[in-house]
């Protein structure tokens, strides 16, 4: 019960986890494609937000001690 509960919690306050990499993963392949076309300070930022997005993830993950596989 309580661990229902928990997991509940977790998937409603941090999303689902295990999609997450997969998402910000292909967000940071999207702004490198845009910047390549247009190499602007704005997509640079775009992409430095999109990659610390998906590193903050994977660390949040590891943290939790939990696997994607």
């Amino acid at each position: 019960m309580v661990m229902e509960v928990r997991g509940r919690w977790s998937e409603i306050t941090y999303g689902d986890i295990y999609n997450e990499p997969k998402t910000l993963g292909n967000n940071v392949i999207t702004a490198e494609q845009a910047m390549k076309t247009n190499n602007s300070p704005e997509k640079r930022a775009n992409l430095d937000k999109a990659k610390a997005k998906y590193v903050l993830n994977l660390m949040m993950i590891e943290e939790f001690g939990m696997s994607l596989t």
